[in-house]
């Protein structure tokens, strides 16, 4: 979801669940998890615009292996010719 909060700052969120069901020769998985993430993007005239960017991914399997936490942080600025 995108939303322009002023006319030159568009923000966006969205969450994600995931439920995946993986059969192979050995034991089967079954992995479920959360997807939740965020960002700004402030454009500061026609040739320049900065961003931001969150993202958080927990993931929890009934295989220990694939069990995870990650948080991402972001940003950066983008120049246009």
């Amino acid at each position: 979801m995108v939303h322009a909060l002023y006319p030159n700052i568009n923000i966006s969120a969205g969450v994600a669940r995931t439920d995946d069901d993986y059969e192979a020769l050995g034991p089967a998985r079954d992995d479920q998890g959360w997807d939740v993430n965020a960002g700004a993007v402030w454009f500061i005239n026609r040739n320049l615009s900065a961003n931001f960017d969150f993202r958080y991914t927990d993931r929890d399997s009934n295989t220990v292996l694939f069990e995870f936490e990650r948080t991402r942080v972001g940003g950066g600025l983008t120049i246009r010719f």
